[in-house]
């Protein structure tokens, strides 16, 4: 879509709904695709694998994480078979691991689904 000379709006019509794997957060979420699917919108879902089958059965696209959200305590998860859990948790939160690694999920599935202008 032109806007002005030389200036071009390009429309990705790609959702992405990123989410913990929890009903109570995925139908909301679906209800709202649904609509934007009328629209033309392709909707992907992004979540754990435990949610997968359900997601492919509503006719969604599923794209699987397998990093945690950071900032919600899963630093003690994720060190629960360290010797000293609190202590490596506090690193964690320190150096942002848990932050970082989401990070890098996040934009590669950004890369891998296209979402960008190209």
């Amino acid at each position: 879509m032109k806007l002005m000379k030389g200036i071009t709006l390009l429309t990705i019509k790609k959702i992405i709904f990123i989410n913990y794997s929890a009903f109570g957060h995925i139908n909301p979420e679906l209800a709202i695709g649904s609509i934007l699917k009328k629209h033309g919108y392709k909707i992907y879902f992004a979540s754990y694998s435990v949610m997968r089958e359900y997601v492919v059965k509503q006719g969604y696209n599923f794209y699987q994480l397998n990093t945690y959200p950071f900032g919600f305590g899963y630093e003690d998860e994720l060190n629960k078979n360290s010797l000293d859990r609190k202590l490596d948790a506090l690193i964690d939160r320190f150096k942002d691991r848990i932050y970082n690694q989401r990070k890098k999920e996040l934009l590669k599935m950004v890369s891998e689904l296209k979402f960008h202008n190209q």
